[in-house]
């Protein structure tokens, strides 16, 4: 005779309700670092639909089974925000059994009320338990320059967002991703809400300069927003081990020469520091700078390994000198060699995950395509037949070039393996071609074990392509 459900133990009931529990599948942090460009978050309210649905079975089921892992998205469709009207839709149990959050509200053009923010921010404060929250969009925050109401960010949050009643009332939240577009809110927020998360592990957010100010130094606000949460809890700065900065794109020396100052600085407040990646884009929303790396034969490593049978490796591989240029100052007359940037930037002991958008120069161009010409079908015909021999030597040209390119980034990352032995997995990027120029290809690179326990560098076969149109669709 079959078993009925009502016949298994509570234990195996629990045990069936983390399978249907969603949220358990998901990682911490959810979102992804700046140049993926994703708009759709993880975070849906139809997560916990099905954990739902098993506890309405009956009553027992209910009441042995904990509601848990449910997904809040924060969004507004009537007029303006209604606190209560948040409150009538949410119980005290669902707030309870909320796991992550996602504040996703459309602007409207027509929203004048000054207070949205405000009801926003108090609002979430009753969700105690949440472990994730994710701001992509928020009400008008009347930080627009030609906006009658607009007030810069130094007063304008002070005015219209009042301080939490109850501190650190989000012991259990350890991920916060700011994503949203407007420079002033996405520096303005972390300032607002870091001080009420003291286990904060995992931040995403835009350091950007106020929209009123002529002059910034981004390093002194960097560190005072973290020096800020330090103060008010009265304890050492936050454990983070994942970072992800969008960094602003400015022609202003005082912005981009600060570059690897920040980064510097990230690692210094971060000790704890397992993931690190900055991204910046210019006003047309392309990748921008970087710190590029030249990459050159080095015919005196390559003499004496040949001298000496090969220490290095396999004693195959060829030797490369690196150069890295646009680092700490900007400065294109001077480069450093790896070992004088890792020196400089000091990373923590615990760093897993390195990209500071690495830009190689392997010395050579990636060959392209020829594209398919207009015309007659003679003329078709005739570019039929070269285009055949055009592609058969793309494919040896592309296969020399990409080996090429390999063999640079397998030899820099063993490099920075030596240099910073905690690292586990970065990133190489190379600029497009000269018909696709603002086009981006990420490889990325993994250390591996073999089986004879010697360590070794593994790249991609293919990159991920971040496009230029890719990025126009944000």
């Amino acid at each position: 005779m079959p078993t009925s459900i009502l016949a298994l133990s509570d234990e195996v009931l629990q045990l069936i309700s983390q399978y249907v529990t969603h949220d358990s599948s998901l990682p911490i942090p959810s979102f992804a670092p700046h140049w993926r460009l994703t708009t759709n978050s993880q975070i849906a309210s139809e997560t916990s639909r099905d954990i739902r649905a098993f506890r309405a079975t009956c009553r027992r089921i209910r009441n042995a089974c904990m509601l848990k892992g449910v997904h809040v998205v924060l969004g507004k469709t009537n007029g303006t925000i209604s606190e209560r009207q948040w409150d009538r839709e949410l119980s005290d149990r669902m707030r309870k059994a909320t796991s992550r959050i996602c504040v996703d509200i459309p602007i409207s053009s027509s929203e004048s009320k000054l207070q949205t923010w405000s009801d926003c921010a108090h609002h979430l404060e009753r969700f105690n338990d949440t472990e994730e929250m994710i701001i992509k969009k928020g009400p008008t925050c009347h930080h627009i320059p030609n906006d009658l109401t607009y007030i810069p960010v130094t007063r304008g949050f002070s005015r219209y967002m009042q301080p939490w009643k109850t501190e650190s009332s989000f012991d259990k939240l350890t991920s916060i991703a700011v994503e949203v577009d407007c420079p002033d809110c996405s520096f303005g927020l972390p300032t607002f809400f870091l001080p009420s998360f003291p286990n904060l592990k995992h931040l995403k957010f835009y350091l950007s300069p106020p929209s009123d100010t002529t002059s910034w130094d981004p390093v002194k606000d960097f560190r005072s927003l973290f020096e800020e949460c330090r103060s008010s809890k009265k304890k050492s700065n936050l454990e983070l081990e994942t970072l992800y900065l969008r960094y602003p794109w400015s022609s202003r020396g005082n912005i981009w020469k600060n570059w690897g100052k920040i980064i510097k600085e990230s690692f210094s407040l971060f000790q704890h520091l397992r993931d690190f990646q900055i991204t910046t884009f210019n006003d047309k929303r392309e990748l921008a700078f970087g710190t590029y790396l030249i990459c050159s034969r080095d015919e005196t490593q390559r003499r004496k390994g040949g001298e000496k049978g090969g220490e290095k490796g396999n004693g195959k591989r060829e030797e490369w000198k690196f150069e890295v240029m646009n680092l700490e100052d900007g400065d294109w007359r001077n480069s450093w060699s790896l070992e004088q940037m890792m020196s400089y930037l000091s990373p923590p002991p615990s760093l897993e995950l390195f990209d500071p958008i690495i830009v190689i120069q392997p010395g050579e161009s990636r060959p392209h395509h020829l594209t398919s010409s207009k015309g007659t079908n003679s003329q078709r015909s005739v570019y039929h037949d070269t285009h055949s021999y055009e592609e058969t030597r793309y494919e040896s040209l592309l296969k020399k070039y990409e080996s090429l390119l390999k063999s640079q980034m397998t030899a820099a990352a063993e490099e920075l393996i030596e240099l910073v032995p905690s690292l586990q997995e970065g990133a190489f990027w190379e600029r497009g071609t000269e018909i696709s120029y603002d086009d981006w290809y990420r490889w990325t690179w993994a250390k591996v074990v073999d089986d004879h326990g010697e360590v070794r560098v593994q790249v991609v076969d293919k990159p991920f392509v971040l496009s230029k149109k890719s990025i126009k669709g944000k």
